[in-house]
């Protein structure tokens, strides 16, 4: 069951301990509230609905009413008028209670609303705070995925952006939104950016790694690429990929014993690569000016 089916599952459960606690000084929008619940559980959601209605009548501020009216009428496929329920209860929902809002995203889930999902989720996300767990923060992640794959690459940057703010060693938020930048927008600069940030917040992932490595390398950054294609190559996932280039930086920084060595370490691990002539190639030749620097520095002794 994916994270957010568990979660609209969970929200719209119906809560009827939540009677017992009902915030409402007004004994009459509490009876009818109780009577709403009572009738809610034996089907009749219309006339719920009407017991719900004369308890908010009494008590115009009475949280809980608005809660489980919305909360019954999102259960009911009636997103439009719950909406209307759960955000005036979330406008009158203590501090640390935060069920309305993720009511609300649950509904703009079922909406197929991607604007007010974002929305909604990165108010709890930042509501939350340090109790956000992993799956709060993956489905921000997701949707930004989502608004980018729906071609709304301003409306993913946004979210990201935001995500990141809250959560600043959230390694895929850099990552995700870097690859947006880089695949589909097409855009080395913006990506470098982010990487770089990424690498400042001290963000440990050798993908991360990797790809900064990847665009110093094409921008001809070699000392910049360097550090960051031999740490990605920790994970064997980029060494076949990294290996060719840190050889090509080594060449350029005159590091010629270095770059026979990451020659000889792409052919003894990748034997069936395609590349293996192209490296054997460039072998022969850092070989021979191995060769020639070492005439030259014999005659000048």
């Amino acid at each position: 069951m994916s994270a957010w089916k568990k979660i609209i599952l969970a929200v719209l459960v119906c809560m009827v301990a939540v009677a017992s606690q009902a915030m409402t000084e007004d004994k009459k929008a509490k009876k009818y509230f109780m009577k709403a619940l009572e009738i809610m559980q034996a089907g009749d959601l219309e006339k719920a609905a009407e017991q719900f209605t004369k308890a908010l009548e009494r008590d115009p501020g009475f949280y809980e009413a608005y809660l489980e009216y919305g909360r019954m009428l999102a259960r009911d496929g009636r997103y439009d008028e719950s909406n209307t329920q759960l955000k005036k209860a979330m406008d009158l929902a203590p501090e640390d209670d935060l069920t309305a809002l993720g009511l609300l995203c649950a509904v703009a889930r079922e909406q197929k609303d991607l604007d007010n999902q974002a929305a909604y989720m990165l108010q709890r996300l930042e509501l939350l705070g340090d109790k956000a767990t992993p799956t709060d923060i993956g489905l921000v992640d997701a949707l930004g995925i989502e608004f980018a794959q729906a071609g709304q690459i301003e409306k993913a940057e946004s979210t990201y952006r935001k995500l990141i703010e809250l959560k600043p060693d959230y390694t895929y938020g850099y990552l995700n939104l870097g690859k947006i930048f880089l695949f589909m927008v097409k855009d080395q600069e913006k990506a470098t950016l982010l990487f770089e940030q990424a690498v400042e917040q001290g963000i440990d992932n050798e993908e991360v790694d990797y790809i900064l490595g990847m665009l110093y390398h094409d921008a001809n950054k070699y000392d910049a690429a360097l550090p960051l294609l031999q740490k990605s190559m920790n994970k064997t996932d980029y060494r076949k990929d990294a290996l060719p280039m840190v050889i090509n930086c080594q060449i350029k920084l005159e590091d010629l014993q270095g770059a026979k060595a990451s020659c000889e370490a792409f052919l003894n691990e990748f034997p069936a690569a395609e590349s293996r002539q192209a490296v054997e190639d460039r072998l022969k030749k850092i070989n021979n000016n191995i060769k020639v620097l070492a005439s030259q520095e014999s005659k000048g002794n």
